[in-house]
């Protein structure tokens, strides 16, 4: 005879996204250290995963990162943040990659990675100036909200009066 099962199932997939998927520290100071960036880790799915590994490359240039110890588990829809901060050893550009493997069904056997690109540049530049430059002829927005109620028909009359001095003035203070 023939046997016949009802069956039904639900595929579910664990996606790793990573945000921001850049960090640039720009100009930091020799002896310096840039401000912490974070990264944040997002498993955009229905299923656990698994962080395997966090590693830096080149381990000991001029980037530190400061991740969960690993592994740990990713919970469906759950995130975790990692931190980022730049010294510079010399005066030229630094790049460095945050290599995060998992299991997340977005990654594959051959490349079981998901990146963080990392970029900063030593100055021995100590301070910063900054210029603001201002019209010579500045501009002034002015608004003027009337209660309109019976109450402040005096109010209203001597606006109404003063309008043509308000202008004066403030077309002679230009």
């Amino acid at each position: 005879g023939c046997v016949a099962w009802d069956l039904s199932g639900r595929g579910a997939k664990s996606d790793l996204f990573v945000l921001p998927s850049d960090v640039d520290f720009g100009l930091v100071t020799l002896g310096c250290r840039s401000r912490e960036q974070l990264v944040t880790l997002y498993n955009v799915g229905g299923i656990d995963m698994n962080i395997k590994t966090i590693r830096l490359d080149p381990p000991n240039g001029a980037f530190v990162v400061n991740a969960p110890a690993t592994p740990f588990v990713l919970p469906a829809g759950g995130q975790r943040q990692i931190s980022v901060r730049y010294r510079p050893p010399d005066v030229q550009v630094h790049t460095g990659t945050i290599y995060i493997e998992s299991d997340a069904t977005n990654t594959s056997q051959a490349n079981p990675f998901v990146t963080v690109g990392l970029k900063g540049t030593g100055t021995t530049d100590s301070h910063q100036v900054d210029t603001f430059d201002q019209n010579s002829r500045p501009k002034s927005d002015v608004l003027f909200i009337v209660d309109n109620s019976g109450s402040m028909s005096e109010e209203q009359s001597a606006l109404g009066n003063n309008a043509n001095r308000f202008m004066s003035v403030a077309a002679q203070l230009n």
